[in-house]
């Protein structure tokens, strides 16, 4: 496989919902781009199906990865559910997000994710940024949630051990039973 020219610059999805220097911003008219400024190379890979599990395997050997997945798309549900058990996936800084569209939008616009370097547009799979970066740099990466419980569902709580995917399977069906519960008219997503 080759790989496009080095940019520190990656157009990754449409981003509806996203933080800027003012705090959260909601924003239909542009895409978010990312800009990483320490790269020395990246290298964007598209991983569907079942090569989903093998996400890590185009990495960099000192670097970071960030990945984009389509909401409500096979490879979303893939990764919620099996992602802990993906080998590799933990040995380097590995973050992103699940693409979406504002929840008005979900009957006649799907989520997807954009490469810019080859100019191709997702509804499924993930798509991950591979960034290769000095050898006199780290990544670091932190979890910003803007979300608080607002008393409208139960507590989750979890007995015995339980791994990710569980965690996550059961996490990403109380978000569908709230967008159903909170979208009276709208059926589960599913």
């Amino acid at each position: 496989m080759s790989s496009p020219a080095p940019s520190r610059r990656w157009i990754g999805g449409t981003s509806v919902y996203f933080m800027t220097e003012d705090g959260g911003q909601v924003d239909q008219k542009n895409l978010l781009v990312t800009e990483i400024e320490a790269a020395e190379d990246a290298r964007p890979v598209l991983y569907e199906g079942e090569e989903l599990p093998s996400l890590t395997k185009d990495r960099f050997e000192r670097g970071q990865s960030v990945i984009l997945i389509p909401a409500f798309s096979r490879a979303h549900e893939t990764y919620a559910i099996g992602a802990a058990e993906f080998p590799g996936l933990f040995d380097q800084p590995f973050m992103g997000w699940i693409t979406g569209v504002a929840l008005d939008d979900l009957e006649r616009v799907r989520p997807m994710v954009f490469d810019s370097s080859r100019g191709t547009a997702h509804e499924d799979g993930a798509l991950v940024l591979h960034v290769k970066l000095p050898a006199d740099r780290t990544a670091n990466v932190e979890i910003l949630n803007l979300f608080e419980q607002d008393g409208f569902g139960p507590e989750i709580s979890f007995t015995g051990p339980v791994t990710f995917g569980e965690i996550a399977y059961i996490l990403l069906n109380q978000t569908m039973v709230r967008l159903q519960l909170h979208g009276q008219e709208q059926a589960p997503v599913a």
